[in-house]
């Protein structure tokens, strides 16, 4: 600052001139902070972070405003939908826009939601809001490039809308539907050359058939006490004995990254709209998680929620057995 004043807008470079600049910049930035509600400040000199700080620092996303963590704190709310999710990633608030853009192309969507749409999630979830799964699926579809309106079979290699519609007049609705179907039955259903049949095959073969066992651990349950779920969530390998499941490298042609399928494991209560615990976890074949959460005082009625950010389709919700705290 001393050696190029003007860069900095500054007068002249006095040391008591110097001082003041910095001050004032240190007190804007944090009152900015607090109002984004990325920190608190305590007591005129502790500086704690709060949710939506962390959330911003993990995801290396500005907090200024009008961009994605202020907005989100200040827009998502606990009955925030899908339209709503949508509307607080509309496309005016992108900085950088693209000549003659098509808002229907998959790509498009793709590209304007997808990288700001993880801290949506934490966001949301940060509050317990148990309505974090709509943007757990909207997640899902900026990954395949499509609505949740539109048929789990159109994340599949070739599946144009005509064939889509046979699969569905023979009462086939999901990608399990097509592994499950006989070699003949599937060829004389789906009428495709054989390139394009190995691309399907490709594709059903990286879709991820999950397992999982779950036992709540048993205790007196207690208000206010910890409650503990282990949750063994584990990949279908194929029909060799010693073979591997394959890779769970996504097939996502709209996704503009490499990505790996991720699994959000979330235990809510849907009669409170609560979230009471989430975990977001990779799995290569098996995996061992322990949830911990607390409850109020009455009785529960719970599920786990299984859900994969990359596919449609693919998710799972448990129910819980009822108890009473």
């Amino acid at each position: 600052m001393t050696q190029n004043p003007n860069c900095y807008n500054l007068h002249n470079d006095s040391q008591q001139h110097l001082s003041d600049h910095l001050f004032k910049l240190v007190k804007n930035t944090l009152s900015d902070l607090v109002s984004s509600e990325c920190i608190a400040i305590e007591e005129d000199m502790d500086v704690p972070p709060l949710n939506p700080g962390m959330i911003a620092a993990y995801y290396n996303t500005l907090f200024t405003k009008d961009v994605i963590v202020e907005v989100y704190t200040l827009s998502l709310k606990e009955r925030t939908k899908l339209k709503g999710l949508l509307e607080v990633c509309i496309y005016d608030r992108v900085p950088v826009k693209i000549d003659n853009p098509n808002f229907e192309a998959p790509y498009f969507k793709t590209f304007l939601k997808v990288l700001n749409l993880l801290s949506c999630v934490d966001v949301m979830t940060s509050n317990g809001w148990l309505n974090a799964l709509g943007a757990m699926d909207l997640s899902q579809m900026c990954a395949q490039g499509m609505w949740e309106t539109d048929s789990p079979l159109k994340q599949i290699p070739h599946f144009e809308p005509e064939v889509i519609k046979r699969c569905k007049d023979a009462g086939v609705d999901s990608v399990y539907d097509i592994m499950e179907l006989e070699d003949d039955t599937r060829n004389k259903l789906l009428q495709m050359n054989p390139a394009q049949m190995r691309d399907v095959a490709t594709f059903v073969k990286s879709y991820p058939t999950l397992d999982v066992v779950h036992q709540l651990v048993k205790g007196d349950y207690t208000a206010g006490a910890p409650i503990y779920l282990q949750v063994a969530p584990s990949r279908d390998a194929d029909d060799e004995e010693d073979e591997e499941p394959s890779d769970p490298v996504v097939i996502a042609p709209y996704y503009p990254l490499k990505k790996m399928a991720n699994w959000w494991l979330v235990v809510g209560d849907p009669t409170t709209r609560q979230l009471l615990v989430i975990k977001k976890v990779t799995v290569n074949k098996s995996l061992k998680v322990k949830l911990e959460f607390t409850l109020p005082k009455g009785s529960h009625k719970l599920k786990l929620y299984v859900i994969c950010d990359s596919y449609v389709g693919a998710d799972d919700d448990i129910s819980l057995d009822p108890h009473r705290c």
